[in-house]
């Protein structure tokens, strides 16, 4: 179920940026105070969604969650507690949403 809502949450990160790059480009017509104020938003919601999807993958490892791909291949029931948190950044999809964070 971890899994689900951090795949939602990516998907969320995915359409706040988007918003963000669109605002920058200003295709949107609006006026500069609104426009920032968005893009701040926007901006706030990206990192938090984010953060919560970070936050699914790393109850995902704690959990054994081995459903997840990436679980399943970077981690092991007898793997200690230090160890799995550590996985959560260990390899390059986990990096990569680290980098993104």
């Amino acid at each position: 179920m971890a899994a689900e809502f951090g795949q939602l949450f990516l998907i969320s990160a995915l359409a706040a940026s988007l918003m963000q790059f669109f605002l920058g480009l200003n295709i949107i017509s609006l006026d500069q105070t609104n426009r920032e104020i968005l893009i701040t938003r926007f901006t706030s919601i990206h990192c938090l969604t984010v953060f919560l999807a970070m936050l699914c993958l790393g109850y995902s490892f704690l959990t054994d969650d081995f459903s997840v791909l990436y679980v399943a291949l970077n981690s092991h029931t007898n793997l200690p507690v230090p160890y799995k948190v550590a996985a959560l950044w260990g390899a390059h999809e986990g990096s990569l949403l680290l980098w993104i964070l």
